[in-house]
């Protein structure tokens, strides 16, 4: 849980938080993909504008691209914290909402389904 000033300081500039998502969406070094991972991790866990700002900018969809790259049957730390998120986002009633008129249900149920068999949707 990040210190209210700083919520304060990402949410005042409104380049901020897209650009956070442009890095976790486009870059292809994983590294930089991750740690931009961690810092969503923490700056949704707390603030509801944040979370309905990310998830509007695409978050919950980002999310579960990235979840079809990991390797769900052994987890991870990308894996876990990819969940986190998610359950951050999804305790906010604007976002339930957003995750509900999208493809949001059946990509979770796919998720878990490739968790729990081992295998992609699809796959034999």
């Amino acid at each position: 849980r990040l210190p209210e000033p700083l919520n304060t300081a990402i949410l005042a500039d409104p380049r901020s938080l897209g650009h956070l998502m442009q890095v976790l969406q486009s870059c292809q070094i994983d590294y930089v993909r991750n740690e931009s991972l961690s810092l969503l991790l923490l700056i949704t866990a707390s603030n509801a504008d944040i979370q309905t700002i990310v998830t509007v900018q695409g978050f919950i969809e980002t999310i579960f691209l990235i979840l079809e790259d990991e390797d769900l049957t052994v987890g991870g730390k990308v894996a876990r914290d990819l969940l986190q998120c998610l359950i951050n986002v999804i305790g906010n009633p604007t976002c339930q909402k957003y995750l509900r008129e999208t493809d949001g249900p059946a990509c979770l149920v796919a998720a878990i389904a490739t968790a729990v068999t081992g295998k992609r949707p699809g796959e034999g």
